[in-house]
């Protein structure tokens, strides 16, 4: 194949013109992330249950929607000194700006902690206040049934 110095010199520009398009288009997307407001810090959730995410969609004066990512991943964690602890993934590909909230479902085997998070992954990572989770209580065992005999004497 023989390629003349104008088709290399073409093919050279479009490949620098394409590398600093990407480049463009990624140092202008705003780093932002939409504000949770459920679950806050009083809030307290028990495992294995459904649950509501709740966040606040208007984006600040200035930014527009092709600025920020337009779906994130709802993840749980547990604060610690040195980590989020991000650990399970609740949902993924979850509309950002449409309906403000989405229901999850705790996986059943959470120990109970006072320091658990969400966190709300788009254009950067959101987290919300700690907040309680609980385990779900276990019920009661109803109580021995005994069999009565009646013996009737002669």
């Amino acid at each position: 194949m023989h390629f003349t110095a104008a088709t290399l010199l073409t093919f050279a520009l479009s490949a620098i013109s394409a590398s600093a398009a990407a480049i463009n288009i990624r140092t202008t997307g705003v780093d932002y992330s939409a504000p949770i407001t459920t679950p806050e810090k009083r809030t307290v959730w028990v495992a294995g249950l459904n649950h509501t995410v709740t966040w606040n969609t208007t984006l600040p004066e200035g930014i527009t929607m092709d600025q920020v990512a337009q779906t994130a991943t709802i993840k749980l964690g547990y604060l610690t000194e040195d980590s989020e602890n991000l650990e399970w993934t609740l949902a993924e590909h979850v509309p950002l700006y449409t309906t403000g909230s989405y229901e999850i479902t705790l996986p059943s085997d959470l120990e109970g902690k006072t320091n658990y998070v969400i966190a709300l992954m788009g254009s950067s990572g959101n987290i919300s206040p700690e907040f309680t989770i609980v385990q779900m209580p276990v019920p009661e065992a109803a109580p021995e049934k005994r069999e009565r005999k009646v013996v009737l004497m002669d």
